[in-house]
């Protein structure tokens, strides 16, 4: 059964066929002893070292080298050695790794992330790996510097808190207190690439981002849209791409799928948004120059 294991996951690791790959990672699951707790594993994406907790889906999909695909298979061919790279939301560092990895020694990747669990996870995968080039953040993003406090919910994972206690059918459990700060202050150069994915605050992080997200050179931006978590912040998700779209109406728009990238539009994006207000929706925004 081990060899069953190892043969599925290499395949994901190698395979252009990203369709397949969440099939193969579930039938796979059932080979998996999911009680062990946080361990750490080799060859996750094929190079690298991570704590993982294979109880929790999303990380069981990082082992088996089957999380957000498409993405990763953009960012390799977005970032180049000596590229800068920004992990907003950055959870146990999946794209921070694999960032890092695209960018070398000569880049740059800054990982924010406010939550204890999660940073915990994070930090220790950067170490195991001796990333120089990632800088791990503690903090939230968001308009401005000062304090905030993050929800956690009944139910949730590790990857799921909010600085908004307003999540429907969810009940608060635990209450942290967090530092906020704006990307702009942190990350004084540009950037080649950003991922956001901040449960519900990304419009309030992308505004204190404007010097990066507005300078000489834009950059390719991936971000995901949430209807109902955009509410507890008192917005509507389309507000993101206005603000965006506005100062920058070039950006060629892509929704990204679990298996594919689908080019998309402002119009398209907001029937979805309408249609379907309980979905997640992950974009990407690509500058006309990228």
């Amino acid at each position: 059964m081990a060899f069953l294991l190892q043969c599925a996951r290499r395949f994901n690791g190698c395979s252009p066929w990203h369709q397949i790959k969440p099939s193969i990672a579930k039938r796979a699951a059932r080979l998996i002893d999911t009680t062990q707790g946080p361990q750490i594993y080799d060859n996750v994406m094929n190079r690298y070292r991570m704590k993982l907790d294979l109880s929790v889906d999303f990380q069981l999909h990082i082992y088996m080298n089957a999380s957000n695909q498409p993405t990763l298979q953009l960012l390799k061919g977005i970032l180049k050695p000596g590229d800068r790279f920004i992990d907003a939301g950055a959870n146990v560092g999946l794209f921070t790794l694999a960032g890092a990895g695209l960018v070398g020694p000569s880049g740059k990747v800054w990982a924010f992330e406010p939550q204890p669990g999660a940073l915990e996870f994070l930090t220790k995968n950067v170490e195991l790996n001796a990333l120089n080039q990632v800088e791990v953040v503690p903090h939230g993003v968001w308009h401005e510097d000062g304090q905030a406090t993050l929800h956690l919910f009944e139910g949730d994972e590790i990857d799921l808190p909010s600085l908004t206690g307003n999540k429907p059918g969810r009940a608060v459990t635990k209450e942290v207190t967090i530092r906020t700060v704006k990307m702009d202050d942190v990350v004084t150069e540009p950037v080649k690439a950003i991922k956001m994915d901040v449960e519900g605050a990304e419009l309030s992080a992308l505004k204190g981002s404007e010097r990066l997200l507005f300078g000489d050179k834009p950059p390719h931006l991936f971000l995901e849209l949430n209807e109902e978590m955009a509410t507890g912040f008192g917005y509507k998700t389309i507000d993101i791409l206005d603000f965006i779209l506005k100062k920058r109406p070039d950006y060629q728009i892509f929704q990204l799928k679990t298996r594919r990238v689908i080019p998309s539009s402002y119009d398209k994006i907001c029937t979805i948004l309408r249609e379907h207000p309980e979905k997640s929706l992950n974009v990407y925004l690509k500058p006309k120059a990228g």
